[in-house]
């Protein structure tokens, strides 16, 4: 092995493990804000994978004072957004496990362009089901993200919530579904309410002009 091999792969070696060091860091909540700020600001010099992986982890907690945390927050959403398609990845495997989905998504729709955006929404939704969920908070932004997205993949992706346990899912599909120009919604609509036993999710669809 040369020297220029040699000093390249302690570089390496050293920044994997300042990313790891920083990532630490920035889920930290009680962690001084200062603290985190400079590792978010070190995490976005390195335009990797793993640095991005790293700066999704500040949307997994919350700090004191609130405003700080909007800061914080705005600042690993503008380091992530210009990491561009280095960053797509690590969204899409957070997005699989986070309690939340609002920050991601957001950074994900400023990097992708539409059709890229709604494809993969279409992927992440296919990994839930329609029973019972301690947090059916992610699957419902997921629904939520398809609303302007108007063709039949996006309507059969769709079908199985309108069953789904949680009665707050079955009134997100419904309020999605009323947004995309297609005739078939209004029959879609028709069976449901055969069966629906939600008051407002009956009143909404009685509500839906055809």
């Amino acid at each position: 092995m040369g020297f220029f091999s040699i000093f390249s792969g302690k570089s390496t070696t050293n920044k994997s493990g300042n990313v790891s060091k920083w990532e630490r860091v920035v889920s930290d909540r009680l962690a001084q804000t200062y603290e985190r700020r400079e590792a978010i600001r070190n995490l976005s010099n390195i335009n990797t994978p793993e640095s991005a992986k790293a700066l999704l982890r500040r949307f997994s907690i919350y700090s004191e004072p609130s405003l700080d945390d909007q800061e914080e927050r705005d600042q690993a959403f503008q380091a992530i957004m210009f990491f561009g398609d280095t960053a797509v990845k690590p969204i899409l495997e957070y997005c699989e496990k986070a309690e939340s989905l609002s920050w991601p998504l957001k950074i994900l729709e400023k990097i992708l362009d539409r059709d890229g955006f709604f494809r993969s929404i279409l992927t992440l939704l296919k990994k839930h089901d329609t029973e019972y969920s301690r947090n059916v908070e992610p699957k419902n932004q997921l629904i939520s993200a398809l609303e302007g997205c108007s063709s039949e993949e996006v309507i059969v992706a769709l079908l199985p919530f309108l069953e789904d346990v949680n009665e707050t899912t079955r009134y997100q599909t419904v309020e999605v579904l009323m947004k995309i120009k297609d005739e078939r919604v209004g029959a879609i609509f028709d069976a449901m309410l055969l069966q629906e036993e939600s008051l407002r999710i009956k009143n909404k669809i009685q509500g839906f002009e055809k």
